[in-house]
């Protein structure tokens, strides 16, 4: 996975004044990186970011995506238009 893309996507969230920090984890921050390899993004924000925020940034370049996910915490999946998949979580700087 080209990292250039993943920067681009922290560079859309990191443009919002409310976004403190956007972190990469994952196998991508670990370096056991598999064919499959999704990369993770924890974006955080005070106050969170809005749906249509969180859309603006996925729909730059989804073809195919789900924003606004709970099951474990506020997220967004989407895959890209080159097929790169992404999984983005939503958290409030305090929880760091």
């Amino acid at each position: 996975m080209q990292l250039d893309a993943i920067q681009a996507v922290a560079d859309r969230y990191a443009a919002f004044p409310n976004v403190g920090a956007v972190a990469l984890g994952g196998s991508l921050a670990t370096g056991a990186v598999g064919p499959d390899a999704d990369a993770d993004l924890y974006v955080y924000a005070d106050p969170p970011l809005s749906l249509d925020d969180r859309r603006t940034v996925v729909l730059a370049d989804a073809r195919h995506a789900e924003v606004g996910t709970t099951f474990f915490e506020p997220g967004d999946e989407w895959i890209g238009s080159e097929g790169r998949r992404f999984d983005a979580k939503f958290r409030a700087p305090a929880w760091i």
